[in-house]
């Protein structure tokens, strides 16, 4: 296995981390809550020494609840990324055909190479609304495919899928011995109308996500996989490798916020209210090609005339402090990844120095 830098993490983790911008339209889920949203006053209430070998108990049984199933079919993980991993790990050997969608999330690519797997585009154009092609994924899925990688919501566009599609997809994959994963990370982003999880819609399927982009709580590190026992099991294994326990405090906290969902959902929803209008307003008034997020916090925005992105994104943070994601780490240098999961009055600031940087 070999596992290179990530390019698209090395940026994140310089611009965003170590030299935080004034106006930070790059990240790309909700702003973090207060604790007083969590209803936690006192670290004293959260347990140092509650046993997590397959991650903190009270917290699978009230997420395997969510999705209707049993906390055998699931794994806590720190964060959807080291998920997403051990999923790959469970299933890929060295050789294996793989199928991973374009535009893609760079770390999902990083994986499936680092494991040695020969990976096949998928396309996701605008022209269809960033749905996939189902013939090309019968033609792929014909020649042996071990695993369909897909995001739910689309990263970076944040299109969902279609359902009569998925269904087909999950039928196919089953059909032909393949696998699916669908990242559903920004999936709970979705507010204006039902949505339902593709966990446990087959015994070829697996789902991984979080808390960390829909609610903001990123710094917790605590995502999650959900899949038949037995490649929760695999996952489990392979785990023990890499940090063999998750820890109980940051999973109590995890508890904690799924107990008052209902209110950070809440809190979630008015931002995306009042950011939304914002970014649609900018795209329209700067002629920027753009596919209306199904939900989440991110807004996937093609530039005029074909005009290159990363180097408007550094003439962006140096004149203007403010910090864009260059569509090259999803394979597209003509467009913009834009996170609006900030306050409304510092979204629309950075939006205004974007269309100075623009002009």
């Amino acid at each position: 296995m070999r596992f290179p830098p990530i390019a698209y993490l090395e940026f994140a983790k310089r611009r965003l981390d170590l030299e935080p911008p004034r106006y930070n339209l790059a990240s790309s889920g909700m702003q973090p809550p207060d604790w007083s949203d969590l209803g936690l006053e006192r670290c004293t209430e959260l347990p140092l020494s509650a046993p997590t070998p397959f991650g903190y108990g009270p917290l699978r049984e009230r997420l395997a609840a969510r999705y209707g199933l049993e906390p055998a079919q699931l794994l806590t993980t720190s964060g959807t990324s080291l998920a997403n991993f051990l999923v790959c790990a469970a299933l890929i050997e060295p050789g294996d055909d793989v199928a991973l969608e374009w535009p893609r999330y760079e770390p999902l690519e990083a994986v499936l190479r680092g494991l040695g797997a020969r990976i096949h585009r998928l396309p996701r154009p605008a022209e269809t609304g960033f749905q996939p092609d189902l013939e090309r994924c019968d033609a792929l899925l014909q020649r042996g495919l071990r695993l369909l990688v897909l995001t739910d919501l689309h990263n970076p566009s944040a299109a969902q899928l279609d359902e009569e599609l998925r269904v087909a997809l999950i039928e196919r994959c089953a059909r032909h011995g393949s696998w699916l994963l669908l990242d559903e990370v920004y999936l709970d982003g979705v507010f204006d109308r039902p949505v339902t999880s593709a966990a446990g819609r087959g015994e070829r399927v697996v789902v991984t996500s979080s808390l960390t982009k829909t609610w903001g709580l990123g710094a917790l590190r605590v995502g999650w996989a959900v899949g038949p026992a037995s490649l929760v099991r695999r996952m489990a294994e392979i785990h023990d490798h890499l940090g063999v326990e998750p820890p109980s405090v940051t999973e109590a906290i995890a508890c904690r916020a799924l107990e008052r969902l209902e209110t950070l959902t809440a809190r979630a929803r008015r931002r995306r209210a009042a950011c939304l209008p914002l970014v649609r307003a900018f795209a329209e008034r700067h002629g920027l090609r753009w596919h209306e997020p199904a939900g989440g916090f991110i807004a996937w925005l093609g530039l005029p005339d074909g005009r290159a992105a990363r180097p408007l994104s550094e003439r962006l943070r140096r004149a203007f402090d403010t910090q864009i994601t260059p569509g090259d780490f999803f394979g597209v240098p003509d467009h913009v990844r834009l996170g609006f999961g900030a306050p409304p009055e510092h979204v629309s600031a950075g939006l205004e120095r974007f269309g100075r940087a623009l002009s």
